[in-house]
């Protein structure tokens, strides 16, 4: 109970300082939830699911890293704990609820939620990075409206599709 107590607490807090950031879009992060209720809310598999938690996950360290780099504090190797960081997080409450870790819900001997979670991080990574590069390159080439939320949810809805048709 105290550690539940303690994670929602933490959460809170966490959550009263997002409004001082402003890296990633309130349109992307409502995007990225979306994403991820419908797809619980009807049972999708939980491959699909996993590739929104990770996307969220990666959304989470972006907006806690540029915080930091907000509040100019620097260390090393501080991106990288900062995702390791939120990694565990989700992957102690997932083992918490027994969401992952069953024998029988697992594709080529890994947890489908768990390979979800690391393709939907890696996804989102790569192409906020590459509208990050492109947006350095051609600062004032806006192509279609809310390029920046399309260029990281429609490949997250692709993979997303992508995995529906070989899971059939």
């Amino acid at each position: 109970m105290k550690l539940r107590f303690r994670s929602l607490l933490f959460l809170l807090c966490f959550f009263f300082l997002l409004p001082q950031t402003t890296f990633a879009c309130p349109l992307c992060a409502a995007a990225l939830t979306t994403g991820l209720g419908l797809t619980r809310y009807f049972g999708v598999d939980d491959l699909i699911s996993g590739v929104w938690i990770g996307a969220w996950i990666a959304f989470l360290a972006y907006l806690t890293i540029h915080w930091l780099e907000k509040k100019e504090i620097r260390f090393r190797g501080r991106d990288w704990l900062v995702a390791l960081d939120y990694a565990l997080i989700f992957l102690l409450l997932f083992s918490h609820l027994e969401l992952i870790g069953h024998p029988l819900n697992t594709i080529f001997g890994i947890d489908k939620l768990l390979l979800g979670m690391g393709l939907g991080a890696s996804v989102f990574v790569l192409f906020t990075k590459r509208y990050t590069f492109l947006r350095q390159n051609a600062p004032h080439m806006i192509v279609i409206p809310y390029q920046k939320l399309v260029m990281q949810v429609v490949p997250l809805a692709l993979i997303s599709l992508l995995l529906y048709a070989v899971m059939r």
